[in-house]
């Protein structure tokens, strides 16, 4: 084991494992409850830990993030990279925090840009499309960002010194000085990300990195890692859509997929929170869609807060647990199309509804293999009894037409490598 990267979703673990798989890298993403310190002795050079702290409180954050922060201190050899959202949502502060404590380094570089989408940083804050993080409309996410300048992001949950660079300072050396600090980098493009990442490969074993996937790209070339690409290609003959997402770009997508005749079934409140029999009909008809036009989308943004809500007080379901509860549904429904159809890609599109399909299917560990389209990874899943192919995508990432190009290309058999 050379890098373990530690992230709060599965998305983003994936989505940041992905970029160095693509360079023949050999990585594997875990979730924590299958993470151990025996795993660090394995051939495999990448492992990504899905922590799921993204929802977690503060304190909670912390504690799981430093553990296995710890256990990968205790290998010297080993170099740790804490991967952070794009959109800064999560236990930001807490869980930089931990990953610098257990590290025992002074520094913590934090470089959260990722161009290639439109997130880059200025002046230390986080913008997304040209505008400020904060003032962007989710569409009644309750992860809505309030504040875009990350040292006041950090410090809600640290005490720890931070520093700014702006791009004028890239030659700064941070080193100097004696005090433990995060150090925050401003970048706008490919190139800056390429400047820092130069900039930092002659001091990499004094510091600890963190950022988003645009920086994770560089780590090959900062820590000297290499790997053989290869060829991989799924036999799958149809692809379900299942969405739990309820951002706005993803919306977009759903609906210009519906536009272009694709099958698109909206759950109601109690299919996705009531008994499982509720999601019989559902599953007849997601059949029947594959089995007929090759693609369906499976659609549970459809419903306001509050409808959610009643229906999870009328089953019992205490409010604090309803987003598990429409996951680990989701990720049930996922589980029964691939029992009933196995030659069915399964895509995936936020991180909890990710979280739910891989608890239900008792996943092992994930392979990520490339990038279908800019934000979409294909994955070699593995199991106990099977392995199997799917497509994972966050929900604020990807063009209008994404869906419905997932959806042709499988109709057309072009999806490989």
């Amino acid at each position: 084991m050379k890098l373990v990267i530690i992230a709060d979703d599965y998305t983003g673990a994936l989505d940041t494992g992905v970029k160095l798989a693509e360079t023949g890298i050999p990585t594997n993403v875990i979730s924590r409850e299958k993470f151990s310190p025996s795993l660090l002795e394995t051939e495999s050079d990448v492992l990504v830990v899905n922590t799921e702290t993204r929802h977690f409180s503060t304190e909670e954050a912390y504690r799981v993030v430093n553990e296995i922060a710890q256990t990968v201190s205790a290998f010297p050899h080993i170099h740790l990279y804490k991967k952070t959202d794009s959109m800064l949502r999560g236990n930001i502060g807490s869980e930089l925090t931990a990953v610098l404590k257990a590290s025992r380094k002074r520094r913590l570089v934090f470089v959260p840009a990722l161009p290639q989408h439109g997130r880059i940083t200025v002046g230390a804050r986080q913008f997304s499309g040209g505008r400020p993080i904060d003032e962007w409309d989710t569409g009644g996410c309750s992860e809505r960002i309030d504040c875009s300048y990350i040292p006041e992001i950090i410090a809600n949950q640290s005490s720890v010194p931070i520093r700014t660079i702006p791009r004028t300072a890239y030659e700064t050396d941070i080193m100097t000085g004696s005090d433990t600090e995060i150090v925050v980098y401003d970048a706008e493009t490919k190139a800056d990300i390429n400047r820092i990442a130069a900039r930092m490969k002659p001091v990499a074993e004094e510091c600890v990195f963190a950022g988003c996937a645009g920086f994770a790209e560089e780590l090959p070339f900062i820590y000297n890692l290499k790997g053989k690409k290869s060829k991989t290609k799924t036999t799958a003959q149809q692809v379900a859509v299942i969405c739990g997402s309820i951002h706005p770009i993803t919306q977009k997508q759903l609906t210009v997929a519906q536009n272009a005749g694709i099958g698109r079934l909206t759950l109601t409140a109690e299919q996705i929170i009531g008994p499982a029999q509720e999601t019989e009909t559902v599953l007849a008809n997601a059949a029947a869609c594959l089995i007929r036009d090759k693609g369906v989308i499976i659609d549970a943004s459809d419903l306001s807060f509050n409808e959610k809500a009643d229906c999870a007080a009328r089953h019992g379901i205490p409010a604090p647990q309803m987003r598990g509860a429409i996951a680990q549904r989701l990720g049930y429904m996922g589980k029964c199309i691939l029992d009933l159809l196995p030659d069915t890609l399964i895509a995936l599109i936020g991180g909890d509804t990710m979280a739910g399909f891989i608890r239900q299917m008792d996943v092992q560990r994930i392979v990520p293999e490339y990038e279908i389209l800019p934000g979409c990874v294909m994955s070699q899943v593995q199991c106990k009894e099977k392995s199997f192919f799917l497509v994972s995508k966050s929900g604020g990432f990807g063009g209008a037409q994404w869906v419905q190009q997932i959806i042709e290309r499988i109709k057309n058999h072009e999806i490989s490598k």
